[in-house]
């Protein structure tokens, strides 16, 4: 397979799933999982991907783990603005 043709089943896969492993990846287009981190490089470069550990994904969908650390920075925010709800501790009792 050329390399446009493994690039252009490699975007479908993407496309198609939202994220896709490395070797899934290499498994389906028949090259090594070295020859498919080049294409996910040159995709990325093109901005038509995000590389991610172990695979690939559209790009800027988030991951899980940034998915829940968005989730727990969200959650902190709300915890510190309402935390003075209890008093006003500037103020003399």
């Amino acid at each position: 397979m050329f390399a446009a043709e493994r690039r252009h089943a490699i975007l479908e896969m993407v496309r198609s799933s939202g994220a896709v492993s490395l070797k899934e990846l290499a498994a389906t287009v028949g090259s090594s999982e070295v020859t498919v981190r080049r294409d996910l490089r040159a995709l990325e470069a093109e901005g038509l991907l995000d590389r991610k550990r172990g695979g690939a994904a559209m790009p800027g969908a988030l991951s899980h783990e940034t998915q829940l650390l968005a989730e727990e920075s969200r959650r902190r925010t709300r915890q510190g603005r309402y935390r003075h709800v209890g008093g006003n501790p500037s103020r003399p009792g």
